[in-house]
Protein backbone atom coordinates (compact mmCIF):
# COMPACT_ATOMS: atom_id res chain seq x y z
CA UNK A 1 0.00 0.00 0.00
CA UNK A 2 2.74 2.48 0.92
CA UNK A 3 4.71 1.73 -2.22
CA UNK A 4 1.56 2.30 -4.29
CA UNK A 5 0.96 5.68 -2.63
CA UNK A 6 4.55 6.80 -3.04
CA UNK A 7 5.12 5.64 -6.61
CA UNK A 8 1.68 5.79 -8.22
CA UNK A 9 -0.25 8.48 -6.36
CA UNK A 10 2.45 10.98 -5.34
CA UNK A 11 4.88 10.01 -8.14
CA UNK A 12 7.89 10.23 -5.81
CA UNK A 13 10.99 8.57 -7.12
CA UNK A 14 13.68 10.54 -5.34
CA UNK A 15 14.03 8.81 -2.00
CA UNK A 16 12.87 8.15 1.49
CA UNK A 17 12.04 9.59 3.91
CA UNK A 18 10.07 12.29 2.16
CA UNK A 19 8.61 15.35 3.88
CA UNK A 20 5.58 17.19 2.57
CA UNK A 21 4.43 20.61 3.69
CA UNK A 22 0.75 21.11 2.97
CA UNK A 23 -1.54 24.07 3.46
CA UNK A 24 -4.92 24.01 5.20
CA UNK A 25 -6.54 22.89 1.94
CA UNK A 26 -4.20 19.88 1.71
CA UNK A 27 -2.33 21.43 -1.23
CA UNK A 28 1.33 20.43 -1.28
CA UNK A 29 3.41 23.61 -1.08
CA UNK A 30 6.81 21.97 -0.73
CA UNK A 31 8.35 18.51 -0.63
CA UNK A 32 11.83 17.23 -0.04
CA UNK A 33 13.65 14.03 0.72
CA UNK A 34 16.38 13.03 3.10
CA UNK A 35 18.17 15.10 5.68
CA UNK A 36 20.57 14.96 8.57
CA UNK A 37 20.54 12.24 11.19
CA UNK A 38 22.83 13.89 13.73
CA UNK A 39 22.23 16.32 16.60
CA UNK A 40 21.62 19.18 14.13
CA UNK A 41 18.77 17.41 12.32
CA UNK A 42 15.91 19.23 14.05
CA UNK A 43 17.57 22.63 13.74
CA UNK A 44 18.18 22.11 10.02
CA UNK A 45 14.61 20.96 9.44
CA UNK A 46 13.18 23.98 11.28
CA UNK A 47 15.49 26.33 9.36
CA UNK A 48 14.30 24.80 6.11
CA UNK A 49 10.55 24.77 6.70
CA UNK A 50 10.05 27.88 8.85
CA UNK A 51 10.34 30.35 5.93
CA UNK A 52 7.99 28.24 3.83
CA UNK A 53 5.36 28.05 6.54
CA UNK A 54 5.80 31.77 7.23
CA UNK A 55 4.90 32.60 3.62
CA UNK A 56 1.72 30.53 3.73
CA UNK A 57 0.44 31.49 7.16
Amino acid sequence: MVEYLVKDIFKIEWGFPSTFIVDINAIIIDAFSGGRIDSLAIEELVDRIEPIIGKVY
